[in-house]
């Protein structure tokens, strides 16, 4: 089940965090379970500013201790505690192809463990290895974790890189074992590029398009004559079709990451009054037996919102910000309620103001919760849409169905604790 904790709690979580790895006593910084985390500072309590250069991110870590001494004063002094996504690439995947394995290492499914799949995979290789009498070899946790961070967004040449054609193999062998949603996916998505396209395009549930220029890379020599004739080499990149490409692979994931990124902001940092003014408009829309639009030049504004509901299944806290008397007429009533409850749970807490860098979440403690709430309520409206469906549809052309590995792993992902952490 989904676990809140103080905010004092989260400083101190964020200081276990930057202090990292205590191998005096066995402690693993962020890979432990936050009550282990929060119990490691109870236990150095009186040596938190001792400890200062032993700790991974010294000035990070001193700034969360300085944090937890103001807030047992009750000084305000608006410290950011940082919460980071599971390995979010393969997170976000295994998510919205239903991949229970893929969400198991990422923390998706248990809500009382904290996996690290960048462990488990190095662990899984090296127990691979020895199985097929691999001898002298082990991987380390490093090498695993540049190669999976890079593979997950379809790169073959670092993983070749790192471990060579022999073992090159057994890591995608492994890969493919404990995420094989998100790394079947990278072949579904390779395969969907067009050759006859000089972009490919895509929108995503919130209205932001994902415009992609198929781009060659063009070597060329040049020689000038007024310097003698001096000769050197360039490149530069030519806008044309091309027959085969790889860059659906990460982009498609980054668009879907980046969506998810939006959202979080726009469900906690939202605008109270018009949230107010949008639910009493939806409660009093779903009453209604009549529901004539009132006005037809409303149609379009509204239908490119409706019509990503209906592809997507997802509902966005953007079209709170259009919902007037004039246009929710033009939504439909399964639209309707689900705006109703995501604007009545927005409400349910104050807004506020989070600042991220790519997966990464800073936060007041105070609003920790309430991030991580919605994050992973997110990954499991993700789970539940047809978003890569939709995306694919999009790319291709096509009418096509995407079948997930599972119909209840949004279930779980509401039950977790270290989506983010």
């Amino acid at each position: 089940m989904f676990r809140n904790y103080q905010p004092i709690e989260y400083i101190c979580i964020d200081i276990a965090n930057n202090f990292g790895d205590d191998k005096a006593v066995g402690f693993k910084g962020d890979k432990e379970l936050f009550e282990d985390r929060i119990q490691w500072v109870k236990n150095n309590y009186s040596v938190l500013e001792q400890r200062m250069e032993e700790a991974d991110e010294k000035y990070l870590y001193i700034k969360a201790v300085m944090a937890l001494r103001n807030a047992e004063k009750g000084i305000a002094d608006g410290h950011l505690v940082a919460l980071d996504a599971s390995c979010s690439g393969i997170q976000i995947m295994s998510a919205i192809t239903g991949c229970k394995r893929g969400g198991e290492i990422t923390g998706q499914i248990d809500p009382d463990k904290r996996p690290d799949a960048y462990t488990i995979i190095t662990d899984s290789m090296n127990s691979l290895l020895v199985r097929n009498m691999i001898q002298g070899v082990l991987i380390p946790r490093t090498d695993a974790k540049d190669a999976v961070m890079t593979a997950g967004y379809g790169s073959k040449a670092k993983p070749k890189e790192i471990f060579g054609e022999h073992l090159l193999d057994f890591f995608y062998e492994t890969c493919h074992l404990h995420a094989p949603g998100a790394f079947n996916l990278l072949d579904t998505l390779i395969s969907a590029w067009q050759p006859n396209v000089m972009a490919h395009t895509w929108e995503l549930p919130d209205g932001h398009v994902s415009h992609i220029k198929v781009c060659e890379k063009v070597d060329v020599d040049i020689e000038i004559d007024e310097l003698a004739h001096h000769k050197f080499s360039t490149s530069y990149k030519v806008n044309r079709p091309q027959k085969r490409g790889v860059s659906l692979a990460a982009n498609v994931t980054h668009s879907i990451d980046a969506y998810l990124l939006r959202s979080v902001l726009r469900r906690t940092n939202y605008n109270k009054r018009r949230v107010e003014r949008a639910l009493k408009l939806l409660i009093d829309e779903q009453t209604k037996t009549d529901r004539t639009p009132i006005n037809q030049n409303d149609k379009l504004r509204m239908s490119d919102k409706e019509e990503r509901f209906n592809f997507t299944n997802m509902v966005d806290a953007l079209t709170l910000e259009s919902v007037n008397k004039h246009t929710i007429g033009y939504l439909s009533m399964a639209h309707i309620n689900r705006l109703a409850a995501l604007a009545t749970e927005m409400l349910n807490h104050k807004p506020f103001e989070t600042l991220t860098v790519h997966d990464a979440f800073r936060t007041h403690a105070n609003n920790c919760n309430r991030v991580r709430y919605w994050y992973k309520e997110l990954l499991a409206e993700l789970c539940e849409s047809t978003i890569l469906q939709d995306i694919l549809n999009q790319i291709t052309g096509s009418e096509g169905k995407f079948l997930k590995y599972s119909r209840d792993m949004a279930t779980y992902i509401r039950a977790s604790n270290y989506t983010l952490g």
